[in-house]
């Protein structure tokens, strides 16, 4: 296919009791782009430190420099290529709106589900310049992460939502703009973002083909050349990774046997899940677990 994209998903997971996670510091100065496209299950907020390239945003390329902002949702086929030859300085927070906001706005859940879908309409890269409020708020809420003080947590939250109703404003006021509204208008990619988020939020149910597409509102002939081109995977092998990495973070987090777990996240037969488990996390899960302990031993 001429046009294919064929991202890599990466899963990423916000530490307990946190709302952010952080990829900040020295180790982001690198050779960006020597990795295809990829996108993953958290929304992504990132500073250029310094450096020059471009970042793609599905199939269109757009030049950053040194101060930029990025913003980019869930799900969403992006990469990052600096100059040949040269290293450039990104500095990131992952977020997941839905879970912040849906606490934020318990009582309100019409007005919660308007904002998820507003802060999470289109991605962009736009300079300091441009949006000053938000890289101000950016550097503040990395810098609480960095401290991680009395009261650190509350001061994140603050600033989250902060940052959150200025990207909902900043969304709001480029689609109103004419020259803008051809960037963002990347229905395929929104629709493949349906049947991902539809996939995440059902995976342990007996999902079918026809449902996922029936959720992002295409045809199954559709939704299979979706995934080919953007995931290069198809959509059960999309539910089994995703089924896998929950599965994963269960074994982390609690104490509930295998067996159990193989069955919460979505999986009828044992053997096939410990083949899923292998190819994808590299070990069984009961090699992850002892790993796991190990590590927490060590400590």
């Amino acid at each position: 296919m001429k046009n294919e994209v064929n991202a890599d998903f990466k899963f990423l997971e916000i530490p307990n009791g946190e709302d952010v996670l952080g990829f900040l510091g020295s180790e982001w100065i690198r050779e960006y782009g020597t990795e295809r496209s990829h996108f993953h299950n958290l929304m992504e907020i990132s500073i250029c430190r310094w450096g020059f390239g471009n970042v793609i945003l599905d199939k269109k390329s757009y030049p950053f420099k040194e101060g930029d902002v990025l913003v980019v949702p869930r799900n969403y086929p992006h990469n990052i290529i600096n100059t040949p030859g040269e290293k450039a300085f990104w500095e990131s927070i992952y977020i997941k709106p839905s879970v912040f906001l849906a606490e934020v706005y318990r009582e309100e859940s019409r007005k919660c589900k308007k904002y998820i879908e507003e802060a999470e309409q289109r991605p962009f890269v736009k300079s300091r310049t441009e949006v000053p409020n938000l890289s101000e708020e950016i550097n503040l809420l990395m810098n609480q992460l960095r401290v991680k003080d009395y009261q650190y947590h509350n001061c994140i939250r603050g600033l989250l939502f902060a940052m959150l109703m200025e990207i909902i404003k900043i969304n709001h006021r480029d689609y109103e703009d004419p020259e803008s509204k051809t960037v963002y208008s990347q229905r395929r990619v929104k629709t493949l973002g349906k049947a991902l988020e539809f996939i995440e939020e059902n995976y342990w149910k007996d999902l079918r083909i026809s449902e996922i597409a029936q959720a992002a509102f295409v045809s199954e002939t559709c939704l299979r050349r979706l995934f080919a081109e953007y995931c290069a995977m198809s959509p059960l092998n999309y539910l089994k990774t995703i089924r896998i990495y929950a599965a994963r973070e269960q074994i982390k987090n609690t104490d509930e046997t295998i067996s159990a777990i193989a069955y919460k996240v979505g999986f009828t037969n044992m053997s096939t899940f410990i083949n899923n488990f292998k190819g994808i996390v590299g070990c069984t899960p009961h090699q992850w677990r002892q790993n796991i302990r190990q590590k927490a031993e060590k400590r």
